[in-house]
């Protein structure tokens, strides 16, 4: 994969990641489960969701009885479990395991450039499960 040139004030992690993010295949229509699936096909590694007590405010990845999961605080709201979940496949993608305490080092550019990727995949499946409406008409 080649990465292109970043637009003038974007940081360069954020083109690499969305670049990482367009180069997954996605069924449609899209939703939370089908992009856990096309995320775990694209790396070759089953990926599941295990919900844990401690706080996990990174998608942190484990290895949980052979499976490669993505560990959400139990009784987290939707929304935030939704996108713990996406900064887990993005951390999936970059196999970048991350801190179970939720210690983030954004100002290491690999950290951005998950968290980037975290944003691109929640944003598409955002997008598909809220299209615009067409005003063409």
């Amino acid at each position: 994969m080649t990465r292109q040139t970043e637009a003038p004030g974007r940081p360069p992690e954020r083109a690499w990641a969305e670049e990482v993010v367009r180069a997954i295949p996605l069924p449609t229509p899209l939703h939370l489960r089908a992009l856990i699936q096309a995320v775990a096909h694209h790396i070759g590694t089953p990926l599941h969701i295990v919900e844990v007590d401690a706080c996990t405010l990174n998608g942190a990845l484990e290895l949980h009885q052979g499976v490669t999961a993505i560990c959400v605080p139990t009784g987290a709201a939707e929304r935030h479990r939704r996108f713990m979940i996406c900064r887990g496949l993005a951390r999936a993608l970059y196999r970048a395991p991350g801190a179970r305490d939720g210690h983030m080092d954004l100002s290491q550019p690999l950290e951005r450039e998950v968290e980037f990727a975290a944003m691109a995949l929640a944003q598409r499946l955002y997008r598909a499960q809220h299209p615009r409406p067409d005003t063409s008409a």
